[in-house]
């Protein structure tokens, strides 16, 4: 159909100032360093825009990192992935500082290896990165779980390929990932007590039960653990993580290593090593949970484990096969990790009270704890059954990789 000119409206507009420089690190490389500085606009709101673009005119792809480690050392910056037409969308939507999920991530048979670890890679680095401004402002309390879930999809995501990755790369990546993971881990447990595990029984006894104290203690441990947040995602340490793990997708540096049997295997097709991965790990998942039942809670928690590292397995490699025959096994995979994830949130609970009395002693504070502990007490044992099912369907159904 045609479109007439009247019709067409912009939704956003840029306007940028924009200052260059050529800078030369060493001789025959020249890189173009461009700031710009100004904002995006939609009809309802604005932001600002302050951002540094390095462009190679002359030498190595390298040269691009090295130059941005050196800006993180003079000034504070954070990496973005985000276009100004990204950023002026999203304004459009309202969504500028909010979360998101990672999406799906596709594979294909046809890819070798070393290039599904390349699209795995860029994955979970977008995002975190899609992520991190919003849980550094406390924008959404999603924005804390998506990076922490970006930053375990991540050293998930390397444990898959460790045996033909360089040792030393990867437990340095594993272990920074780790790192900024456990920096934001107090913020999280917080949200969850404030938003989940708390209201349901205030609902209940907050007539005859006392849980202000508790409350107002919880708010201001969880205040605490986001200056933790913003502190680590704001420091240069994050930046230059960030950084490298850009350069070493790029560079394709896990190619650095003694030419062996493993290493050769980043060269062969992806199916090669994502079928025997997946059947191993669910052959532990299964050893693991034998007696479900049975089991003590810090077994289940052992199992719950085993079954999201499954799960993130499932999410990298299900584009590689037959999408119908996965679904079932998929949802029951999904539906268990949910209900162990539950249970890890009931089971550590105890752990943050005990964080929280630390701060907010006394008689009331003691007996509203001792109601909270009871009532989820009561939850584990009233949902045990639906879990027990639940891990039962998941045992019986067939994998769909097999």
């Amino acid at each position: 159909a045609h479109i007439g000119r009247t019709e067409l409206k912009p939704v956003f507009t840029t306007h940028v100032r924009r200052s260059r420089k050529l800078y030369h690190p060493e001789a025959g490389t020249t890189v173009e360093i461009a700031l710009d500085d100004g904002e995006v606009r939609s009809d309802k709101e604005s932001t600002s825009l302050t951002e540094i673009e390095l462009e190679l005119k002359q030498g190595e792809p390298e040269t691009l990192f090295n130059v941005a480690r050196e800006l993180s050392g003079i000034i504070p910056v954070r990496l973005q992935v985000q276009s100004k037409p990204d950023i002026g969308y999203t304004l459009c939507e309202g969504n500028l500082d909010n979360w998101t999920t990672a999406g799906k991530l596709k594979l294909s048979q046809d890819m070798t290896t070393e290039v599904a670890l390349d699209a795995i890679i860029e994955y979970c680095v977008s995002h975190i990165l899609r992520n991190d401004k919003c849980a550094a402002e406390r924008a959404h309390i999603e924005g804390v779980h998506q990076v922490r879930v970006g930053l375990r999809r991540l050293r998930s995501g390397l444990r898959l390929f460790k045996a033909v990755l360089p040792r030393d790369q990867y437990d340095w990546i594993t272990g920074e990932a780790k790192v900024f993971a456990n920096a934001l881990g107090p913020a999280w447990d917080l949200d969850v007590f404030q938003t989940s595990i708390l209201p349901p029984v205030v609902r209940e006894f907050g007539d005859i039960v006392d849980f202000a104290g508790l409350d107002r203690t919880a708010a201001c441990l969880q205040d605490q653990a986001y200056e933790l947040v913003r502190e680590a995602i704001s420091s240069e340490r994050f930046t230059i993580f960030m950084i490298e793990l850009m350069r070493w997708r790029k560079m394709g540096s896990w190619r650095n290593q003694a030419v062996t049997a493993e290493a050769a295997r980043l060269f062969s097709p992806i199916g090669e090593l994502s079928t025997p991965l997946l059947t191993k790990r669910h052959k532990v998942v299964v050893k693991k949970g034998k007696g479900f039942a049975d089991l003590s809670l810090e077994a289940r928690h052992e199992v719950r484990l085993l079954v999201k590292k499954l799960r993130y397995a499932t999410d990298f490699f299900e584009g590689l096969y037959p999408a119908k025959p996965g679904k079932k096994h998929i949802r029951r995979l999904r539906r268990l990790q949910d209900e162990l994830g539950h249970l890890n949130d009931i089971v550590t609970l105890n752990s943050i009270l005990d964080r929280i009395l630390e701060h907010s002693g006394g008689a009331k504070a003691q007996r509203a704890a001792g109601f909270l502990i009871g009532w989820y007490e009561r939850e584990v044992a009233s949902g045990d059954a639906r879990l027990i099912e639940d891990w039962k369907r998941f045992e019986k159904s067939k994998p769909f990789w097999y």
